[in-house]
């Protein structure tokens, strides 16, 4: 949701503009929104590494 208002103003700014700019700008805000997604697995799995053994059971 954070990044939903920042995605919808760099896209109004393209409408009019051809298909190939349209499509880079998307393809650029798709990738820089995929850094905070990914950077979220590292901290994720070690927090389940902590509660949970190898056969999944609390510890």
């Amino acid at each position: 949701m954070v990044m939903l208002p920042i995605t919808v103003i760099f896209m109004l700014l393209v409408i009019g503009k051809n298909e190939d700019c349209v499509g880079s700008i998307g393809g650029i805000i798709c990738g820089i929104q995929l850094i905070p997604l990914i950077g979220s697995i590292l901290p994720t799995e070690i927090a389940l590494k902590k509660n949970f053994d190898k056969n999944g059971t609390r510890r």
